[in-house]
């Protein structure tokens, strides 16, 4: 029986993929002689990664919204013998059916996933692994914990983390392919009227989110300015009782140093603190005593040997350029009897 000689080159990330009676023999890279007649090539896997399109997925949700959306999975197989043999039939391309079966069991699963989802429920996103069921596997009660308390992630990331953990974990212990990753491009809602009632409703959250935001703004930027009035009020405060702390030390200080000064250096400080009213549009009248001053303010002193009076002084002051009248008697005043206007 003559024997027919081939060479078959497999290049660097590749796998050569051979049926030597009917067994599957995987070629490495480099040159490979096959000499046997039985000895067949069916092609060539990669090993880099690849993308597969998943084009009108179709699916029902738990609340009956019925969905169709696009996606795509990025896979690389790591077991040559094990892909082969699960995922392909011998019967075609190996290639080819190998990458079919992969999209065909990613739509199946996804399918599934979205059955068993609600499309109105809020979704948090978890990688925690689950067992088939979708209870957590031990170990994952941490992750699980930690998933319910994030941020809603939306309906696509709770298809895609489930997708993940379920069909990954599947696809690389029973068919020798790793699952990288998978997105979903456009959800689509089949029924139209139902579509424009759910976008009118997300219009309206967003509208009533973005009122509670400017709500939190203004509460925000209140509780600053009244932080802010706060504080100054209270540096008012420290000054202002710094500033009357300082003046009464002075006022005690200049009483202290006046009770023990001799009498014409407390005239001095009478005169210098009437130039210090003048300052202010004020008029100065320095007097010996109260007698001198009577008679230039319209008063006269009262007979005490007559009736006594029942009503009060009134008061009267001179207005000299818009200023107060200010009167002051130098000297002692030995006249202690009362005086009245005239």
């Amino acid at each position: 029986m003559a024997r027919s000689r081939r060479i078959v080159t497999v290049k660097d990330g590749q796998v050569g993929i051979t049926y030597d009676n009917g067994v599957l023999r995987l070629l490495q890279t480099g040159r490979h002689v096959i000499t046997d007649a039985t000895h067949i090539l069916a092609g060539f896997v990669s090993t880099g990664q690849q993308t597969l399109r998943l084009s009108k997925v179709t699916g029902m949700t738990l609340d009956n919204v019925e969905l169709e959306f696009d996606a795509a999975i990025c896979i690389r197989v790591i077991d040559a013998q094990k892909a082969v043999t699960m995922l392909a039939s011998g019967k075609r391309d190996v290639v080819t059916e190998m990458h079919e079966n992969v999209q065909e069991r990613a739509k199946l699963d996804l399918c599934t996933i979205i059955g068993k989802n609600r499309f109105n429920k809020k979704h948090v996103a978890t990688t925690a692994p689950t067992n088939g069921d979708g209870q957590s596997a031990a170990g994952g009660d941490g992750a699980a914990a930690g998933a319910r308390d994030a941020e809603d992630a939306g309906f696509r990331s709770a298809v895609h983390d489930t997708f993940m953990v379920l069909f990954k974990e599947e696809m690389s212990s029973e068919c020798g392919v790793e699952v990288l990753n998978m997105a979903v491009e456009d959800a689509r809602i089949v029924d139209h009227e139902l579509a424009k009632a759910l976008a009118s409703a997300a219009v309206a959250n967003s509208g009533l989110e973005r009122q509670n935001i400017e709500a939190e703004i203004v509460q925000v930027k209140a509780a600053a300015d009244a932080r802010v009035a706060f504080i100054e009020a209270e540096g008012r405060a420290a000054a202002m009782k710094v500033m009357a702390r300082a003046e009464a030390d002075r006022i005690e200080t200049v009483s202290n140093a006046l009770e023990s000064a001799c009498p014409t250096a407390q005239q001095n400080e009478t005169i210098r603190t009437s130039g210090q009213a003048l300052s202010d549009k004020s008029t100065v009248v320095l007097s010996q005593d109260m007698r001198a001053l009577a008679g230039t303010f319209g008063y006269r002193k009262i007979d005490n040997s007559g009736p006594p009076m029942t009503g009060k002084m009134p008061k009267r002051s001179s207005i000299d350029g818009g200023g107060a009248a200010t009167a002051a008697a130098v000297g002692d005043d030995d006249d202690d009897g009362p005086y009245e206007a005239i």
